[in-house]
C-alpha cells in the first residue's frame, strides 16, 4: 500500500503543480513584446500582461453581465492593485521579449474597486479539487485508467485561470488501483487520505454514463457541503456516440452549472460590508482626530480607512453592513451626515447640529 500511495502522490503533484486556490492569482499569462531592444520589449510586456491579467481575475469575480458597468483600467491604475508578479520561460532576442507571467492581486484594493462601482462580486474562490472522471458504458467501468476514452479526453480540457482549479490523478497502474479502491469504498477513509496526501480540499468525481447516443452526467464531491456543487445532473445526445469527442462540451456545460452554482452561494450580499467613499472637510488635525473617534466609538461601522489627506480635507471609506439610508440615519444620531458636493459626483462627511434638528422637527 505504501507503494501506491508515493506513486499517488508523486503523479498528481507531477502532473499539475497545483497549490490552493487563491482567488487573487491570475496563473501562466503569456506575455510578448518586440520593440528597440530587449529590456524596453520586457517593460512593455509587463505593464500589457498586468491588464490582461486583471481582467482575467474581474471576469473570475464578476458575472458577465456587470463587467460593463466598470470602468476602463489603463497600465497606470493596474499597478495599483497589484501585490506581485512572478516570471518563467522568459525568452529573449535582441528586440523581443516572451514569458509566462503570474500576477497576485491585492484582495482589499480590488474589492474596494468592485464595490465603488457597485458590482457584486465572488468572495471566495472553489477549492481547488482532485477531479475523477468515471465512464460508464454497459457493464463496463473506467476511472483513470489510459483506456478509458473520458480520461483521456479530460486531460487536454481542463484549463487554468477559470474559476476553478482542477487536479488530474496520473494513469499509472499504481494509482489506478489506489483510485479504484476508493472508488469501491466510498465510505472507507481512502478519499481522505488522498486528499491529505495531495494538499487539495475536494475529491470531485465526473461520472459520464453512456447508453448508445444517450449520455447522462452525475457528478459527486467528497466530502459532502451544501455550497452548490454537491450534485449536478443532466443527459444529453451524442449522436455520434464518439465519447471522446462529446468530452469537452460535456465538461463545459457541467462547469457552467457548477459556477452557477457557487456564485450563487458565494457572492456578496447586504451582509458584506459596503464600502462608502468620502470627503471630510476639516481645518485642523485635532478636528479630524475628534471626528474619527466619534465615529469609532458609535459601534456601527464594519471599518474605517483613511485613504489620505489633502489641504483642509481627508479622504476614507467607511464600511457598512446596510444601505445608504440606513448608515445616514445611523450617523445621524451621532451629528453627521454625509451629502453630495454641488457640482461633483463626490460625497462629504460634515457634523449637523442635533439639537437644532430636533426643534426644527
Amino acid at each position: 500500500m505504501k507503494k501506491i500511495w508515493m506513486a499517488l502522490v508523486c503523479g498528481v503533484w507531477w502532473a499539475t503543480g497545483v497549490a490552493a486556490a487563491n482567488l487573487y492569482q491570475v496563473a501562466n499569462v503569456p506575455i510578448a513584446a518586440e520593440v528597440g531592444t530587449a529590456m524596453e520589449a520586457r517593460d512593455i510586456a509587463i505593464a500589457n500582461g498586468q491588464v490582461d491579467a486583471f481582467w482575467v481575475l474581474l471576469r473570475k469575480m464578476v458575472q458577465s453581465d456587470d463587467l460593463t458597468k466598470l470602468p476602463l483600467v489603463g497600465q497606470d491604475e493596474v499597478v495599483n492593485f497589484v501585490q506581485n508578479v512572478s516570471l518563467s520561460d522568459e525568452k529573449t532576442t535582441a528586440t523581443k521579449y516572451m514569458a509566462s507571467m503570474t500576477v497576485t492581486f491585492k484582495p482589499r484594493a480590488v474589492q474596494d474597486f468592485l464595490t465603488e462601482n457597485q458590482v457584486p462580486f465572488l468572495v471566495q474562490a472553489p477549492p481547488t479539487a482532485l477531479v475523477v472522471p468515471v465512464y460508464r458504458h454497459g457493464a463496463d467501468v473506467w476511472l483513470v485508467e489510459a483506456d478509458s476514452p473520458v480520461y483521456t479526453a479530460l486531460r487536454n480540457v481542463v484549463s487554468a485561470n477559470g474559476l476553478f482549479e482542477w487536479v488530474l490523478p496520473e494513469s499509472d497502474p499504481d494509482t489506478a488501483e489506489m483510485i479504484r479502491a476508493a472508488w469501491s469504498a466510498p465510505e472507507s477513509d481512502l478519499w481522505r487520505d488522498i486528499l491529505s496526501g495531495v494538499g487539495v480540499g475536494r475529491v470531485f468525481l465526473w461520472e459520464v454514463i453512456q447508453a448508445g447516443p444517450t449520455v447522462a452526467v452525475m457528478t459527486r464531491a467528497l466530502p459532502a457541503e451544501q455550497d452548490g456543487w454537491d450534485r449536478i445532473v443532466f443527459q444529453t445526445i451524442v449522436p455520434s456516440g464518439d465519447i471522446g469527442a462529446a468530452v469537452p462540451a460535456l465538461f463545459a456545460r457541467t462547469e457552467s452549472l457548477l459556477e452557477k452554482a457557487w456564485r450563487a452561494a458565494k457572492t456578496n450580499n447586504l451582509e458584506t460590508p459596503n464600502v462608502f467613499w468620502i470627503t471630510v472637510p476639516i481645518t485642523s488635525v485635532a478636528e479630524w482626530v475628534n471626528i474619527r473617534q466619534k465615529l469609532s466609538k458609535a459601534g456601527f461601522l464594519d471599518g474605517l480607512d483613511v485613504r489620505g489627506f489633502r489641504p483642509r480635507e481627508a479622504l476614507a471609506a467607511l464600511r457598512f453592513k446596510g444601505t445608504g439610508e440606513q448608515l445616514d440615519e445611523k450617523l445621524r444620531q451621532i451629528g453627521l451626515q454625509v451629502r453630495p458636493v454641488t457640482g461633483s459626483s463626490a460625497w462629504e462627511l460634515t457634523t449637523i447640529d442635533t439639537d437644532a434638528e430636533g426643534e426644527a422637527e
